[in-house]
C-alpha cells in the first residue's frame, strides 16, 4: 500500500512542477530569453521546479520508484487545467482521452501496490 505521506509528497511534486511550467510560460510570452532570466517569472519557475524535485526526493525515500514515477504523469493534468483556465489554451479531445488514461493508470497503480 502506498503511504499517505508519499502521496502527499507526490501531490506537491506534481503541483509545484506544473506551477513552475505555468510561470515560465507566462514569462516567455512577455520576454525573450536574456530578459526573462532577469525577471521574477524565471526565478519563481526555477524555485517551483526545485521545490517539486525536493518533494520527489522525499517521496522516493518512502516508496519504490516503480510506484512513484508513473504518478509524475499527474503533472500533465495540472498543466492542462492551468493552460485551459489561465492561458486560455484549447484542449483537444485527445488531451481529454489522455487525462482519462492517466487517471485509470494512477488508480491501477494505487490498487496494485
Amino acid at each position: 500500500m502506498v503511504s499517505s505521506l508519499s502521496l502527499a509528497y507526490m501531490f506537491l511534486n506534481t503541483l509545484f512542477g506544473a506551477l513552475g511550467a505555468f510561470v515560465l510560460k507566462r514569462g516567455t510570452v512577455k520576454y525573450k530569453f536574456w530578459k526573462l532570466i532577469k525577471t521574477w517569472y524565471f526565478w519563481a519557475g526555477v524555485i517551483l521546479y526545485l521545490s517539486a524535485t525536493l518533494f520527489y526526493i522525499f517521496a522516493l525515500r518512502l516508496e519504490d520508484l516503480t510506484v512513484l514515477f508513473p504518478l509524475n504523469s499527474f503533472t500533465y493534468i495540472w498543466v492542462i487545467g492551468l493552460s485551459y483556465f489561465y492561458l486560455k489554451e484549447k484542449i483537444s479531445k485527445w488531451s481529454i482521452i489522455a487525462i482519462v488514461g492517466i487517471m485509470i493508470g494512477i488508480t491501477l497503480i494505487g490498487i496494485g501496490s
